[in-house]
């Protein structure tokens, strides 16, 4: 994605909002396995038979 804004538009705009996304996606991502941790330790049980549920 960011190849294809250098050549549309050399600023760097499009390669900084490219970074703040992925910045984003990594903070949502190390928040939910948080929570599943706090679950995980304060019930002690075990959500691999949940997991399982969610495959499609």
């Amino acid at each position: 994605a960011a190849a294809f804004w250098y050549f549309l538009a050399p600023a760097a705009d499009g390669q900084v909002i490219v970074v703040a996304v992925v910045t984003a996606m990594a903070i949502e991502m190390a928040m939910g396995f948080a929570v599943v941790t706090a679950i995980y330790r304060a019930q002690r049980i075990d959500m691999t038979d949940s997991a399982t549920e969610l495959e499609g």
